[in-house]
């Protein structure tokens, strides 16, 4: 993968591995190929199939990020390409024959994908409250079953015979 990288505050071109990625490293979104991270489009736009994310089949249409947006934010899924999703069609505003740019914004566990990974496969077993209250009265039907045979066999081998 062809990444555009900020050393020493000049902008080199290297050709790394996709877990190489570090957020901030600027790449040429290829059509037909999957993210391997969360990126913000920077320059142009794309078409991207987010089926694996959210199992839509309609692709959704991404644009860049607007130059006056000094904030971003995350709630901005308009601009945001997502891990794991694949690229229909990806071109430059200036120029359609070049595919878009975009910046890695998180790499790993850290994306959206890793998040769902992570969450199921690390998830949290909970007790609600259903189940707490359901416990609570099998343990309260089992006492009670307890005295009731205590009682019977009380009342059922006790001598009542008196001279």
């Amino acid at each position: 993968m062809v990444v555009y990288r900020r050393v020493n505050n000049e902008t080199t071109k290297i050709s790394i591995s996709s877990e190489e990625l570090v957020p901030g490293d600027m790449f040429e979104v290829k059509q037909s190929e999957q993210l391997p991270c969360d990126a913000i489009l920077i320059e142009g736009q794309c078409l991207i199939d987010e089926a694996a994310l959210t199992g839509e089949s309609v692709p959704m249409h991404k644009t860049q990020l607007p130059a006056t947006n000094a904030d971003f934010s995350e709630s901005e899924k308009g601009h945001i390409l997502y891990s794991g999703t694949k690229c229909l069609t990806s071109e430059r505003i200036e120029d359609p024959s070049q595919p878009a740019i975009a910046m890695v914004y998180q790499t790993g566990f850290n994306t959206t994908k890793g998040l769902l990974i992570r969450a199921i496969m690390f998830n949290n077993p909970g007790q609600y409250q259903f189940e707490k209250d359901g416990n609570r009265f099998l343990l309260y039907l089992i006492g009670m079953s307890i005295c009731f045979i205590i009682a019977y066999y009380i009342i059922a081998y006790t001598d009542e015979e008196k001279p």
